[in-house]
């Protein structure tokens, strides 16, 4: 416990800091722009008019009283621009609908008191927790090649296994801190937010409660330390900050790649995170992930991923007892 804690205090460094503040930073920033998607897309739902059918089936053009236009010119034109409409494909226009009715419904959940806990855990789960993972581990583990200072770490405790765990211990315990921080800000800003783009769009959708918050943050956490534990080994393996963080992307990038091939997607560790998160295209909780999910239960893909990152920490410990160590 006394090396995590000193571990933990070589965190404040201004790496740290810039990270988690433009971690932060960007969760404002995207929650305000799902809350002015949402409002222009209710805009756009409640300026539509309801298809009014002919006794023939045949779509006809609703009266201007349906417009709020008195009959002249203007309603024969907004009559013509509505069957123009109409002559879309049924196809075309449901997904459309479906389209902004989601953007308005991750609003509703985003201006609720649960919708701040679900905007940081579906970011940090995604590609911008991803980055910040990547960039937090790179510097903390193989920093200590860089920085030449390995050599007195070990002077002082020579497990080598010990000093790893601890460094992976306390870069997770300081994700949690900025996960708790990032909701308690999102929470401050929402109300701001909710009166800069007011919208009567309804209620929060029943299926998005208490218990569906709080296992979309533990998964979170969860999928941080496979970010974590793929990032390590990317810092033993090359022993060079900027290396470590190439190679944590190009796993990333790989793993995406793999996912994206027909047949080969249950195979790709990013897809395991979008089946254990829900990143599904109607999902409550945004996020900015290109995995493609496979329908896995969101346990299997959690247990899948903890096989990976065991792995992953396990290799990465048996390279370090081998790691030279610069002076």
């Amino acid at each position: 416990m006394r090396l995590v804690l000193a571990e933990l205090r070589k965190l404040d460094r201004p790496l740290t800091r810039w990270l988690f503040g433009g971690f932060l930073a960007f969760c404002l920033f995207w929650g305000a722009i799902q809350q002015f998607n949402g409002s222009q897309q209710w805009a756009g739902l409640t300026s539509q008019s309801p298809l009014v059918p002919a006794p023939t089936g045949t779509p006809s053009a609703p009266p201007c009283a349906v417009f709020q236009l008195p009959d002249g010119p203007q309603c024969r034109q907004r009559q013509q621009e509505f069957l123009a409409d109409q002559q879309k494909t049924p196809a075309v226009m449901s997904q459309v609908h479906a389209a902004q009715l989601h953007d308005v419904r991750t609003a509703l959940v985003l201006r609720s008191s649960i919708g701040a806990p679900l905007l940081v855990a579906g970011l940090l789960a995604s590609l911008p927790g991803a980055v910040v993972v990547g960039l937090l581990v790179s510097g903390h583990v193989s920093g200590e090649w860089s920085g030449r200072t390995l050599k007195v770490l070990l002077g002082q405790d020579g497990r080598r296994l010990r000093l790893l765990l601890a460094k992976l211990a306390s870069a997770w315990l300081a994700s949690g801190t900025v996960l708790v921080v990032a909701v308690l800000a999102s929470l401050a800003v929402g109300p701001i937010l909710g009166a800069l783009f007011p919208f009567d769009g309804g209620s929060v959708p029943h299926d998005v409660g208490v218990g569906f918050v709080f296992g979309q943050l533990a998964t979170a956490w969860l999928v941080i330390a496979f970010y974590m534990a793929l990032a390590t080994l990317g810092a033993v393996l090359t022993r060079n900050p900027l290396g470590s963080f190439f190679v944590f992307v190009a796993v990333l990038v790989a793993s995406f790649s793999v996912g994206a091939v027909p047949g080969l997607a249950g195979a790709a560790p990013t897809s395991w995170v979008a089946d254990a998160m829900g990143f599904t295209a109607d999902s409550p909780t945004p996020h900015l992930f290109a995995g493609s999910t496979t329908g896995t239960a969101p346990v299997i893909a959690v247990v899948e991923l903890a096989v990976v990152s065991a792995a992953a920490v396990a290799t990465a410990a048996a390279r370090f007892r081998r790691a030279d160590v610069v002076v």
